[in-house]
């Protein structure tokens, strides 16, 4: 069973951590996945989560398979505004 430390002990500890995007939803576990589990519950912020999945997917792609995943990114995603521009 976990065991957490009084509020008093953690003082201190709350004015140390960083409270950005990147720190909280990013790259501690706990806070990634209570990020996506809100955003689950809002249709708009669900697309975004699933942009953020592609992109991410498309990081770690083997060279010869970028383009073809950067091009589904953008139909995916962008169709309709790149459609507008042409």
């Amino acid at each position: 069973m976990l065991k957490l430390p009084s509020v008093n002990l953690c003082s201190e500890l709350r004015h140390t951590i960083e409270k950005d995007y990147n720190s909280l939803c990013d790259k501690q576990p706990i806070g990634r996945l209570l990020f996506r589990q809100f955003c689950d519950t809002k249709h708009d912020l669900k697309r975004c989560i699933e942009f953020l999945d592609a992109v991410a997917e498309y990081e770690v792609a083997a060279d010869e398979d970028r383009r073809d995943c950067g091009l589904l990114i953008l139909d995916t995603f962008f169709s309709k505004e790149v459609h507008f521009l042409l």
